[in-house]
């Protein structure tokens, strides 16, 4: 059985990944992730609808990957529940989409989220197990906007983790004012736009 763990899978695009997911495969399991267990289990029971043995291959599991505490009780349960087994993929799909302009928490569950998901469940993936991180054009539209010394920095393939927070920290900083984030070669400062570039 190859198990995968999808998050933010009540609804949207998560919903329609497990969905397929479940669709495709008979040898396939589904980790339903879902902040709210009571929208995960909606999910759940919608999924297991539409064929008999769908149920069987479904568990929820509560997930906030914008909390250190929620995403460990989660992989507590991944780990319970496969036993000896690994897990076969990793679909990072939660996050907060356009509109949402506290950047502080954009950052968190669309940039450092997918950085907690994967730091907290590698250990759990098999050997040659698949990472699938859930993007949009907005972070390629965003650097495109950006000053050429910027743009070198997103592109760049040897920068550091440690780069993209301290990078992220310096426009919290300066949340809220697009002049500063205009003087400092990032474009408008679009919350969205940025934790997807990041």
């Amino acid at each position: 059985m190859r198990r995968i763990l999808v998050t933010g899978a009540n609804k949207g695009i998560g919903y329609a990944i497990a969905e397929r997911i479940l669709e495709e495969a008979d040898d396939t399991f589904v980790f339903l992730g879902s902040r709210d267990l009571e929208r995960g289990g909606a999910a759940a029971e919608s999924l297991s609808r539409e064929s008999a043995d769908r149920a069987s291959r479904i568990q929820i599991v509560e997930i906030d990957v914008s909390s250190d505490e929620s995403v460990g009780g989660a992989v507590l349960q991944v780990r319970d529940t496969c036993g000896s087994e690994k897990l076969y993929g990793i679909v990072n799909n939660a996050g907060i989409g356009l509109g949402a302009d506290d950047l502080r928490s954009v950052l968190n569950v669309n940039t450092r989220g997918i950085k907690r998901v994967c730091d907290a469940f590698i250990p759990l993936l098999s050997d040659g197990g698949r990472i699938v991180n859930i993007t949009s054009a907005a972070g390629p539209n965003f650097v495109a906007t950006c000053s050429q010394d910027r743009q070198a920095f997103f592109t760049d393939p040897a920068v550091t983790w440690d780069e993209i927070d301290a990078l992220m920290e310096e426009c919290i900083a300066i949340a809220g004012n697009a002049e500063a984030f205009a003087t400092r070669g990032l474009g408008d400062g679009s919350a969205y736009g940025l934790s997807k570039a990041c």
